[in-house]
């Protein structure tokens, strides 16, 4: 009866050091998240905030976490950061990205590095999925029209307007070439090279000589090209 008690002993005790050998150990910290697309106009004066929206998701273990976010131009130098963290901000929102006017239209990075951590203080570090958004040039409007003047005269006028956010305006003091049709090609014509007056008027006067084609082109870099209409403009 001795012995077999014995054995019974060894063999319980062998059962739980084996239990505790193949016990799981405890689950690590998840922590993901996503950049999400922030594409809008670059808006042809001024600074504003430019929301980039950003989404994460941690494991139930998490006790806090926070973000360093960098946003880099197209030619890839730094524009911008914003640092999130949890006792401040959501898990859901948009980040308060700072961009002017002078900064160059194209494709951003968005850059976002983070750590979870735990109740122990122990740290996981994450990265953020995504991150790209395009700032692009504000498209215009370019309008042409001709008026027959006294003494085989004529007065071109143009008129420019910019995409803004609550419409198209006029584009003050804007670049603008008057074109016309010769020889199968468009060229600049004489003294075709203007700017647009405080109105986003631009007026050329010429002498009517031959009926040709015209157009007027908006060649500002601080703005998406448009193209008027064609028109023919009178000869004498």
């Amino acid at each position: 009866m001795k012995s077999f008690t014995g054995k019974f002993i060894a063999v319980l005790a062998l059962a739980v050091a084996g239990s505790l050998l193949v016990a799981p150990s405890a689950q690590a910290v998840s922590a993901t998240g996503t950049i999400g697309d922030a594409s809008g106009v670059r808006y042809s004066s001024g600074c504003r905030y430019w929301p980039v929206p950003y989404s994460l998701s941690f494991s139930p273990d998490v006790a806090s976490w926070d973000v360093d976010f960098t946003v880099y131009r197209p030619d890839g130098l730094e524009a911008d950061t914003d640092y999130i963290y949890s006792s401040n901000d959501p898990t859901a929102g948009h980040l308060a990205v700072f961009l002017c006017s002078y900064e160059d239209a194209g494709l951003y990075t968005v850059e976002g590095k983070g750590t979870a951590y735990d109740a122990d203080y122990n740290e996981t570090p994450f990265t953020l999925s995504g991150g790209t958004f395009k700032f692009r040039l504000p498209k215009t409007k370019t309008t042409i029209r001709v008026k027959s003047l006294p003494k085989t005269r004529m007065r071109i006028t143009v008129a420019v307007k910019d995409e803004r956010p609550n419409g198209f305006f006029p584009t003050d003091y804007a670049d603008v070439k008057l074109q016309a049709f010769i020889k199968g090609a468009w060229v600049t014509a004489n003294g075709g090279t203007g700017t647009t007056d405080s109105s986003g008027i631009a007026t050329w006067l010429y002498k009517r000589t031959v009926r040709t084609k015209a157009r007027a082109v908006l060649v500002d870099d601080d703005f998406k090209k448009s193209i008027s209409k064609v028109i023919f403009v009178p000869g004498r």
